[in-house]
């Protein structure tokens, strides 16, 4: 799965700037879970950190064990578009990432009750 999804009332340079916010938090061990519109940016005392569009599943790695991992977001007029590189879901305390290859990871320890519950308050 690669999908580009626009994402209404930002600018590229607010999403870029909360994206090095969350990364600086995955490098610094810093476990915290933000949101910005409808998005979930997320890190872990690992050194990773990721963003996700809850509302159909999209996800992008940012920060793996400190390495960043680019993210392609671009303004488009009223709209920003970002290159999801694949589809995540949480099953209990499991975080699942497929990405467009076909590959899944699954992950546990990562935040997923306060990812939860952060998509929820967003769903409203």
């Amino acid at each position: 799965m690669h999908t580009k999804r626009e994402v209404v009332a930002f600018d590229a340079s607010t999403i870029n700037r909360e994206i090095d916010h969350i990364v600086r938090c995955a490098r610094g061990a810093d476990e915290r879970v933000v949101t910005i519109g409808p998005l979930v940016l997320f890190s872990t005392a690992t050194g990773d950190a990721w963003i996700l569009d809850p509302s159909d599943g999209c996800g992008h790695c940012l920060c793996r064990n400190g390495a960043r991992i680019p993210l392609p977001v671009v303004d488009r007029q009223e709209h920003v578009a970002i290159e999801w590189t694949g589809s995540y879901r949480i099953e209990g305390d499991a975080f699942a990432f497929a990405d467009s290859r076909g590959s899944v990871r699954t992950v546990l320890g990562y935040p997923t009750r306060e990812i939860r519950a952060a998509a929820a308050r967003l769903a409203r």
